[in-house]
């Protein structure tokens, strides 16, 4: 799922392609994108193309309020990129 802006609201369906893991190790093969913004080098970026839109916007407070508390964003809504459990997916794409 994409969640963005100040509401945190579900938009799409993204597929990470290119994994920036340098400080965790692994990865996908392809090394990190570097983070040309960052000059300590230690950051680095993943690509998030879209796969498709949702038909509707599905708020983070609504994952919220359907008791969805085991859900990394709900826990640490400050992280920008995690998996979605297949039943929380499924969830949001029945609400959108």
């Amino acid at each position: 799922m994409g969640f963005m802006g100040s509401g945190k609201t579900a938009v799409g369906r993204i597929l990470a392609t290119r994994l920036g893991l340098r400080r965790h190790g692994g990865g996908d093969g392809q090394g990190p994108i570097p983070d040309e913004t960052d000059a300590t080098g230690k950051s680095s970026k993943i690509e998030l193309p879209p796969e498709r839109r949702l038909a509707a916007p599905v708020m983070l407070a609504q994952v919220k309020a359907a008791g969805w508390n085991e859900f990394e964003l709900v826990r640490m809504s400050r992280l920008s990129v995690m998996p979605v459990p297949a039943e929380i997916r499924e969830w949001i794409l029945a609400q959108a």
